[in-house]
């Protein structure tokens, strides 16, 4: 009973919560297509679903509550490839598994780890900001920084930030090489630090 209750809690957050339909009005576009947004609200169910079934995770809630926090990493990757837009929705999800999850670090950790992450992709912005008088960092991606440190607490949070900004360096040598025209080059570093974090949200359970 107790796995049929966690499978429709996380297909209902999959199809639900964690649809595309707020991305696409924070990005101030048309509401999507009916047909894509149930198609990318089933895939967030599918993936919800096969991890409670068959995730890492010491107890069904550990694997319910990393379900969601998969979902919603993965919801943010595809926001920011697509619209380069994180979502509040999303990272406040995150945050609140960190906080008081059964995937959390402990309070103290998890508050230190949002303020530092958080803190230190803020200082970050602004230095860039001040130097070149670019937005060069969305707040949007200060906010999931400090979400990310609260799900990981201050270490792996760290971890995660760095790895993150390798791989973001590595993808705007990349389209440097590919992209046309003179305009500023915006990366997606959210969908980096998104995925860098599930996969060791995802390694930690194992």
């Amino acid at each position: 009973m107790a796995l049929v209750i966690i499978l429709l809690v996380t297909l209902s957050a999959g199809a639900l919560v964690l649809v595309p339909r707020p991305l696409f009005a924070e990005a101030g576009e048309a509401p999507p297509a009916r047909r894509l947004e149930i198609g990318l609200g089933l895939a967030l169910a599918a993936l919800g679903v096969g991890i409670c079934l068959a995730g890492p995770g010491a107890s069904l809630g550990a694997r319910a509550t990393l379900a969601v926090a998969l979902m919603a990493l993965t919801a943010i990757a595809y926001s920011d490839f697509r619209f380069l837009i994180i979502p509040d929705l999303y990272s406040a999800t995150l945050a609140l598994i960190g906080l008081v999850g059964v995937l959390s670090p402990g309070l103290w950790p998890a508050l230190a780890g949002a303020a530092i992450c958080g803190g230190l992709l803020a200082l970050v912005a602004w230095a860039f900001k001040r130097q070149t008088q670019v937005e060069g960092m969305g707040f949007g991606d200060v906010k999931l920084a400090a979400a990310i440190g609260a799900l990981l607490g201050p270490q792996m949070g760290l971890w995660a930030v760095a790895a993150s900004a390798l791989i973001g360096a590595l993808i705007g040598a990349i389209w440097s090489r590919m992209r046309k025209g003179d305009g500023p080059m915006l990366l997606p570093y959210g969908a980096a630090l998104a995925l860098v974090s599930a996969t060791l949200l995802t390694a930690g359970q194992l």
